[in-house]
């Protein structure tokens, strides 16, 4: 309802970023990647120099929008209501589940044993902004990541970070979260 806000970013949503220069963005990862450019003289470098390595965390920062849209066709159900007999629950697990379960598989492929981030080329990327919150997310809403062993390393590494668990939202430091998908991944 902030008239700045609504000027700054008509769709009313968070995140709103401007800085010094007038540059607004209204996308978490277009933030990431202007900050990138814009500012990668101090802090850590997201966006390696070297093309393959780069070329590679761009990939995964863009593809982190199939991991969003796999957890949310199946969060958003459970957190709505919206599965109303058992006919609808069998097929919402039989397709929605079961693609987040092979998008997960993907991400975890892109793990590697003794590498902790998702670009080793790069050490902690734009990539890893793109998908390590989504990673906890599904973690929060109640998935135990117990067949996905390197995500669920991942996760915890990730979690350890200041720069992501001084950014949590303050419900998240709280408790656990709602546990909408508990025992179905």
């Amino acid at each position: 309802t902030d008239p700045h806000i609504k000027e700054l970013n008509p769709r009313q949503q968070i995140p709103t970023f401007q800085d010094e220069n007038g540059a607004i963005c209204n996308e978490s990862l277009a933030a990431v990647l202007y900050l990138e450019s814009t500012y990668s003289s101090s802090g850590s470098k997201l966006v390696p120099e070297e093309a393959a390595a780069r070329a590679e965390v761009y990939q995964r920062v863009f593809e982190a929008a199939n991991l969003h849209g796999a957890m949310r066709d199946v969060v958003y159900p459970k957190m709505r209501n919206l599965l109303k007999n058992e006919d609808e629950e069998k097929e919402w697990k039989e397709v929605k589940v079961e693609a987040l379960k092979s998008e997960l598989a993907r991400w975890e492929s892109y793990l590697t044993e003794n590498d902790d981030w998702l670009v080793p080329a790069a050490s902690f990327s734009a990539a890893d902004i793109a998908a390590a919150v989504l990673v906890l997310a599904i973690q929060r809403f109640g998935a135990s990541l117990e067949g996905f062993p390197k995500l669920k390393k991942y996760a915890a590494k990730a979690a350890g970070r200041p720069s992501v668990s001084s950014t949590w939202p303050p419900h998240w430091k709280e408790g656990e979260g709602p546990g909408f998908i508990k025992g179905m991944l």
